[in-house]
């Protein structure tokens, strides 16, 4: 039997087969197409709802397949941790982020650890149970002041749901007031706590349909260096500068703000020379990421 934390593709049957899930046939498993470095990342659905998807329903006459929406999101974490201690400190990190950012801009999430058998070996394993979160993609990476916020809202608008009370000016005002008061909280946590959490993933912020931001990747929340050196998590990705300097671009180029030198959550790590250290050492990480990718690890 192979550790379910190191296969690259998960499936129903591998869910519905660990010793800890209860198979009652009124869920199915179902990988989500962003499955992340750290966990397995399983879409949890209704089976009648995954059934109207596949064989149809008819409305008015017409066979419509609707797609099934996650009821919840089931996280497997792939790290194996050294002892409880190690796992309650990965908790804890997610509880600093749950009260700073509340359900306000966070998919809230309930971690569980659990007593896992592979065969006649055990060991303990951390899983979380996440909040469903529908919305588009907020990318620090490629945000424009000018358009970034009228294109979010033209791409919400053309979600089912909206309706013809739709206001995109309306909404335009409601996203912008969300980045506000996401990027406030974010910077009190980083002043207070010296943690942040992953702001440069791929899809890691979104914003809802009401106009939201949200973060939904928890998985690599780190605390920021004390020597003023740039911090490597366990994948040799600068994570907490990159967390840093996307913060610092979502505040610049989607907000307006202005970026203050003596500000203390920018203080030494947006310095020329220091970005420059932190792409070169982003950039080997993502070499290796591919070079892994081609080698089938």
């Amino acid at each position: 039997m192979k550790d379910i934390r190191d296969k690259s593709i998960v499936r129903h049957e591998d869910v519905i087969a660990l010793n800890f899930i209860r198979d009652t046939g009124d869920h199915v498993f179902r990988r989500h197409h962003l499955n992340g470095l750290r966990s397995h990342i399983m879409e949890v659905l209704s089976s009648r709802d995954v059934v109207k998807e596949n064989q149809g329903v008819y409305v008015n006459g017409i066979q419509r397949f609707p797609i099934a929406r996650p009821l919840k999101m089931l996280r497997i974490f792939r790290k194996r941790f050294s002892g409880f201690e190690e796992i309650l400190d990965e908790i804890r990190r997610f509880q600093i982020v749950r009260r700073y950012l509340t359900s306000t801009h966070l998919a809230l999430s309930e971690e569980f650890i659990v007593d896992y058998r592979i065969g006649n070996d055990r060991d303990i394993l951390l899983c979380g149970l996440q909040e469903y979160v529908e919305g588009e993609c907020l990318d620090p990476w490629s945000v424009q002041k000018d358009n970034c916020l009228e294109n979010l809202a033209e791409k919400l608008a053309e979600r089912p749901g909206q309706g013809e009370s739709f206001s995109k000016s309306r909404l335009i005002q409601k996203i912008e007031k969300s980045v506000e008061s996401f990027v406030a909280r974010v910077k009190k946590m980083i002043r207070e706590e010296q943690c942040v959490p992953d702001l440069a993933g791929n899809r890691n912020l979104l914003v809802t349909l009401e106009g939201n931001v949200k973060l939904v990747d928890i998985n690599n929340i780190s605390y920021m260096s004390s020597d003023g050196c740039v911090l490597m998590d366990d994948f040799n990705y600068p994570v907490c500068d990159k967390s840093v300097e996307a913060l610092s671009l979502i505040e610049l180029k989607l907000l307006g703000h202005k970026i203050e030198k003596n500000d203390p959550v920018y203080l030494s790590l947006l310095n020329p020379e220091r970005l420059r250290e932190v792409d070169r050492l982003a950039g080997r990480f993502h070499q290796a990421m591919r070079r892994s990718a081609l080698s089938g690890h």
